[in-house]
């Protein structure tokens, strides 16, 4: 079983992606900006993240190169 990190600041397309993820199988945590993000990625380390590319506080490019950085 894989774990799924989901980054959207839009709640409906939160929503939406945790639910097709889930629905497949997936255990996914959702952040609704990139810092949040960052910070789940830190403590959880996920399997995949699944981000906007804009985001305020941190973009999602600059999520992924942090995250990958702490792991």
């Amino acid at each position: 079983m894989w774990f799924d990190l989901a980054v959207e600041d839009d709640a409906d397309s939160r929503d939406l992606l945790n639910f097709l993820l889930t629905r497949e199988g997936y255990k996914v945590r959702t952040a609704r900006d990139g810092v949040n993000g960052f910070h789940v990625a830190k403590i959880k380390k996920p399997d995949v993240i699944v981000t906007d590319l804009t985001l305020p506080e941190m973009n999602g490019l600059d999520l992924i190169r942090q995250s990958r950085q702490t792991q």
